[in-house]
């Protein structure tokens, strides 16, 4: 019995594939320009084609994220906090504190055994997302893969502080304008990411453990700000951008397993 997560997001569509318990295989498939049904498609083909199996074995597929209402062909749909907590209690099940940064939203759940005992979230401003970051990268001509490492040869403060994303890309601007170096920048604007995402973990409890999770995880520039902020190390997952498909496929085995 196969069954299957998937994660619909901005940039890329991310798919789980589960068979009794065990992952199958992992797939993340660049959305581009094509409908979130047609990207999610293509996720499942690619996850099949790792397995070396058929989808005519699928018995159930669960999705989340932002375009899970675009989804026609799924069994059903489920909230992000849900399947993060999920996603968490699987990969790391002492961790109660998950922050996930999304390209559109910052998402914070506190969880206990793959339940939601709290959650707070962040989609009314781009300004602590992945977007954002995105937006930096064009600002400095850096490319998005690079920014974080560059960060840490900084050797001059400077401080990116706006809360709102329009300004801040004003601010980057006349910092800019004010010959102020790029790695420089970069590390206030991490900073100031970092300011801006903390709350929500306030918000839910905020426990020692937090793990770092999302495409933005990958960047080393926000671990090393919300490292400094907290005191301690942020967790991150060997494959951060799936914990959200790899939580949909824990529901969608679940719901087989009640209905057997």
């Amino acid at each position: 019995m196969i069954v299957a997560g998937i994660d619909s997001g901005l940039y890329s569509t991310k798919v789980v594939l589960l068979e009794q318990g065990r992952i199958l295989a992992e797939a993340v498939v660049p959305a581009g320009m094509e409908t979130a049904d047609r990207a999610a498609e293509r996720g499942l083909e690619v996850a099949f084609q790792k397995a070396g199996s058929s989808r005519a074995d699928l018995r159930y597929t669960v999705v989340t994220g932002r375009g899970k209402s675009f989804i026609s062909f799924v069994d059903e749909a489920a909230p992000d906090f849900m399947c993060l907590a999920q996603g968490m209690y699987r990969i790391l099940p002492s961790v109660h504190s998950a922050l996930d940064v999304g390209a559109e939203k910052s998402l914070a759940v506190r969880c206990s055994r793959g339940r939601v005992l709290n959650m707070a979230s962040n989609d009314k401003c781009a300004s602590g997302t992945g977007t954002y970051l995105q937006m930096v990268s064009n600002i400095l001509g850096v490319p998005l893969e690079g920014m974080g490492q560059l960060s840490l040869s900084s050797t001059e403060k400077v401080e990116v502080d706006n809360t709102c994303a329009v300004f801040a890309e004003s601010e980057i601007i006349s910092l800019v304008h004010s010959k102020k170096k790029p790695q420089d920048i970069l590390r206030g604007v991490y900073q100031g990411l970092a300011l801006r995402l903390h709350p929500l973990l306030v918000q839910v409890g905020l426990e020692r453990e937090v793990a770092l999770v999302g495409g933005v995880a990958l960047d080393i520039g926000v671990r090393r700000a919300m490292a400094q902020l907290l005191g301690y190390e942020v967790l991150v997952p060997n494959n951060p951008l799936t914990v959200g498909a790899l939580g949909a496929a824990m529901i969608a085995e679940a719901k087989v397993e009640r209905t057997a």
